[in-house]
């Protein structure tokens, strides 16, 4: 591991300088990604396929589309390329042979230099450096046959190492929210606009330490395309091939659904709401055939996002998680939102968690707050649970066991000192959520 970490900062070394820190991880990763199933399709690697052995044609045909079989042609090879142009070419012209073969499927758009690799975007800086043929010897001279490391956990941990853009989702909070959520085996995990995939990573690491053996089934969306690609890569080389990742804004183009334009019904739905609003069509959505709205669909694209969720859920048994700005169902389009999921009894749980300290946080910009909404419910209140982070610490380092013991009070119908359960009438007549008195700390 430590050799692979070595090597990798190495390569990063040997790239130009004026290339931003995240574009060359990109770039590495990129490359190393390429190196390993290579080196897993010459049997030097060791590698853990989750397939599916039922009968089903929707998994089925997930399994087909991401199984990866490399040719001797498109194989990762570090030549020794005579200039930095040629190098450039020469990398070039491989990926599109890799990306292009009928037997990858899978490595649709993932490996294309243009939209992934930064390799047009950069390529006069290219050119005239030695550091794209030296990082492509580097990475080429790795080895991966560690007996007690999958080529998946060392992609991971070069993920998680190398420099570039945080997670959108910071760890603890990706966690927290799936605890909450308690995904069961064979569940089907949907991510309308997954990011980075931490969640998406987080429920599969839950069901993997809970439910040893069992497979989850993956479905997501995401509108650009280095995130959608890093995701992408990392459930290959980590052989979870039950997944399904589309390449487009859910909100614009949805594209996660089955018959009689219905979405794929999913047993957990989460994601993160972006700090602000931007603009979409929502004038043009409101004669979509998707029945996400029950209205006229909100100019807010949060909420959207809310809605779309919502029309993702498995009917009865489903249940979703949001991590979004703790105001954003105070607006007067958060309101109808809210009075809905009182109307149908699914609006289960608002956690406020602490605003984070740290500017690097993810979550430093808003009050972050997570909403849960579950649709079968045996009561009618709703738990308001206010996190409270120790003094001058950061986020990451509060103790969340306070916020499911009082969640799971609130599921048992008992007490706790940061709960306040909450009838739907308190809430439908509240403009804002979180104005109730703030409960004493537990000592």
């Amino acid at each position: 591991m430590n050799k692979l970490l070595t090597r990798l900062f190495e390569a990063q070394r040997a790239l130009p300088t004026s290339i931003p820190a995240n574009e060359q991880r990109d770039m590495l990763l990129t490359l190393l990604f390429w190196k390993m199933l290579s080196e897993r399709q010459r049997g030097k690697a060791r590698y853990r396929e989750s397939g599916y052995n039922g009968t089903d044609p929707m998994r089925l045909h997930m399994v087909q589309q991401n199984r990866v079989n490399l040719s001797e042609a498109s194989l990762y090879e570090a030549c020794h390329w005579p200039t930095p142009f040629e190098a450039g070419v020469t990398l070039r012209t491989a990926l599109y042979q890799c990306a292009n073969e009928q037997t990858n499927r899978a490595f649709h758009t993932v490996l294309r230099p243009e939209r992934y690799g930064r390799l047009s975007t950069h390529h006069t800086v290219l050119s005239n450096s030695t550091g794209l043929a030296d990082a492509t010897k580097l990475i080429g001279g790795l080895t991966f046959e560690d007996p007690d490391l999958t080529i998946g956990h060392l992609f991971q941990r070069a993920m998680e190492t190398l420099p570039g853009e945080p997670n959108d989702v910071p760890g603890y909070v990706a966690q927290l929210l799936v605890e909450l959520l308690n995904p069961g085996s064979g569940s089907v995990i949907c991510d309308p606009a997954f990011g980075s995939g931490q969640l998406l990573r987080a429920c599969v690491d839950y069901v993997a330490a809970n439910y040893p053996g069992h497979k989850l089934v993956l479905l997501g969306q995401e509108n650009q395309s280095s995130p959608w690609a890093l995701t992408k890569m990392q459930l290959l080389v980590n052989g979870l091939l039950l997944h399904r990742l589309e390449r487009a804004d859910v909100l614009e183009k949805p594209m996660l659904f089955g018959e009689r334009l219905s979405f794929l019904p999913a047993d957990v739905v989460l994601s993160r709401l972006p700090d602000r609003a931007s603009p979409w069509d929502h004038q043009n959505a409101a004669h979509e055939n998707y029945k996400r709205f029950p209205g006229t669909p909100p100019k807010d694209s949060r909420l959207a996002l809310i809605w779309t969720m919502l029309a993702a859920m498995k009917p009865v048994v489903g249940r979703m998680g949001v991590l979004m700005p703790a105001d954003c169902l105070d607006s007067r389009e958060g309101m109808v939102l809210r009075r809905t999921l009182l109307e149908r009894n699914w609006l289960d749980a608002i956690i406020k968690l602490p605003r984070p300290k740290r500017k690097t946080d993810a979550l430093q910009a808003v009050s972050p707050a997570l909403l849960l909404v579950r649709q079968q419910r045996e009561h009618d209140q709703v738990a308001i649970i206010t996190g409270q982070g120790q003094a001058g610490q950061p986020l990451r380092q509060y103790d969340a066991r306070t916020i499911k013991l009082a969640y799971g009070a609130f599921q048992a119908r008992q007490s706790h000192a940061s709960l306040h359960p909450a009838t739907g009438a308190e809430l439908a007549a509240r403009p804002c959520v979180f104005e109730w008195p703030t409960p004493p700390t537990t000592p």
